[in-house]
């Protein structure tokens, strides 16, 4: 499998190593990976599998009209060619992927609401140590709701939405909100919002179009050390940086 090891191998030889008919069969053949193909589904996959294993999903698209639940730990990572995620015109609320497990990792996928229906919240997570990074979310109302889990990285994520980029809203904290891009329409929205019980949260070099808004009491921390119960912001690009 060394076409696998390489992410930017291209070709008929990589392609044909990832498309496995059953899910027995790729579980075997990547070594505790298995490859999904749209026709599957994710939700099927996920069933399957064991909690810790990683779903490398296909260059294609999945289309849901009912929520994505990620009901155990496992990693979720897109294709080196793109792979996208969008709500159909059946989901009319949010979220589109609900997290309900602990260690959950979403990584190179491109999200993309219904421009046809009001917009809604993409992720939402209750769980601790959920990892984001490097996903594409499309004019969602909120790319991320942080309903009370610890630990959440939210990292390296391009983002345009219509009402929160990444709504931390619950007592929670240890979160880690670094290099994302987050475009708000209009700008009077919240890029990064940060509820009053959030704490021990660093945000960091985020270029945002729209406001920060977060909650500084008790000792101060440093970034390399975040051993204090406040918040530490620095090096960001925003309209406005404010506490609440």
């Amino acid at each position: 499998m060394k076409f696998f090891n390489s992410p930017f191998a291209v070709g008929s030889q990589f392609l044909q190593d990832q498309l496995y008919v059953t899910p027995n069969d790729m579980y075997q053949r990547l070594s505790g990976k298995m490859e999904v193909r749209s026709n599957e589904g994710i939700a099927t996959v996920l069933a399957s599998i064991e909690p810790g294993q990683t779903l490398q999903l296909a260059p294609d698209t999945w289309t849901y009209n009912g929520t994505l639940v990620i009901d155990k730990s496992c990693s979720i990572v897109g294709h080196p060619l793109g792979t996208k995620i969008k709500r159909g015109e059946g989901l009319t609320s949010g979220p589109l992927v609900s997290i309900e497990a602990d260690n959950v990792i979403l990584k190179n996928i491109y999200f993309e609401d219904n421009t046809d229906l009001s917009p809604i919240q993409c992720v939402n997570t209750s769980s601790a140590n959920t990892f984001i990074s490097e996903c594409t979310f499309v004019t969602w109302a909120k790319a991320l709701v942080n309903d009370g889990g610890n630990g959440s990285v939210f990292s390296f994520n391009v983002v345009s939405a219509t009402s929160v980029g990444a709504d931390f809203n619950q007592t929670s904290s240890g979160h880690r909100i670094i290099g994302n891009s987050v475009t708000m329409t209009p700008d009077t929205g919240t890029s990064i919002g940060l509820d009053s019980q959030v704490t021990a949260t660093a945000i960091v070099a985020n270029n945002c179009n729209a406001k920060i808004t977060f909650h500084n009491t008790g000792l101060a921390q440093t970034f390399a050390a975040p051993g204090g119960s406040s918040n530490h912001v620095s090096g960001n690009v925003a309209a406005l940086t404010e506490t609440t």
